[in-house]
């Protein structure tokens, strides 16, 4: 799949594979790109440069196609690889020298933001008109520069594009989370490698805060369910299954976010 300025592709196989790009390779590359590799499942030993490094599943690594690497993968694997343009990424990287062959740990900080955007953007990519795809292509280049260490003039615009990429990673971890997972604010300033004052500071500007957040997608879910007629389970059961304390939590965060009582949503 293609937007503007960046392709997106999903490689998987079912064996180990050594993907090599050679000399031939290089001269048959038509544009001047950077892979930005994240891996899904398996691993990866990339090298490139002098440099070698171990991809698990959940990290990423860059490679530059105008250079030859390798990638070694290992087991059942998938990785999903966008490219992105050379010159517009390496010219906000302040050490470009120093970015290829390095792992960048997608569970922790500026990492699992730009994993979780890559993730967001290809199941939404194929819905981009071309405008909004030209927006995420500049805004996810200027998002890796930060990662793998912006240049001054750069860093601002990163730090924009940063709290936006981070909200967005935020809600969709809330979402994936309700039911399996404590969404206490410090613990998921944790999981994303930032103070719980940043994770608050990235809702400050939308809607609702992260609390109100958090309780409007359990909202939001238990209507979904209500309003499911093969749907038989108690309100009590149903407020236990969306992360509410008791059936009173359950009908106060209703009347807050919806107007209504839970109980309206039952087909009658």
């Amino acid at each position: 799949m293609t937007a503007p300025g960046i392709t997106f592709s999903l490689l998987c196989w079912p064996v180990g594979q050594v993907n090599l790009h050679g000399t031939r390779e290089v001269a048959r590359t038509a544009e001047a790109t950077v892979f930005v590799n994240l891996q899904l499942a398996g691993s990866c030993v990339g090298s490139q440069g002098g440099r070698t490094c171990h991809v698990p599943a959940g990290s990423f690594a860059l490679f530059d196609a105008t250079r030859p690497f390798r990638l070694d993968y290992a087991g059942d694997w998938r990785s999903l690889s966008f490219r992105v343009p050379r010159d517009r990424l390496m010219s906000l990287v302040a050490r470009p020298d120093d970015v290829t062959a390095t792992t960048v740990d997608g569970s922790r900080a500026l990492g699992a933001v730009v994993a979780g955007t890559m993730r967001s953007v290809w199941d939404a990519v194929e819905d981009l008109g071309d405008a909004e795809a030209r927006a995420v292509s500049s805004g996810f280049t200027t998002l890796l520069a930060t990662a793998c260490g912006a240049t001054d003039e750069a860093r601002g615009a990163g730090r924009r594009t940063l709290a936006a990429s981070l909200y967005t990673s935020v809600c969709t971890h809330l979402q994936d989370n309700l039911r399996n997972g404590d969404l206490a604010a410090a613990r998921v300033a944790a999981h994303f490698g930032v103070s719980v004052r940043t994770l608050h500071n990235v809702f400050r500007d939308s809607e609702h805060t992260y609390a109100q957040t958090v309780t409007r997608l359990r909202v939001d879910a238990c209507a979904r369910d209500l309003a499911d007629p093969a749907c038989r389970e108690s309100l009590t059961a149903l407020a236990a299954r969306w992360g509410f304390f008791d059936l009173s939590h359950l009908n106060r965060a209703f009347r807050t976010h919806r107007g209504h009582r839970p109980a309206d949503l039952r087909p009658v």
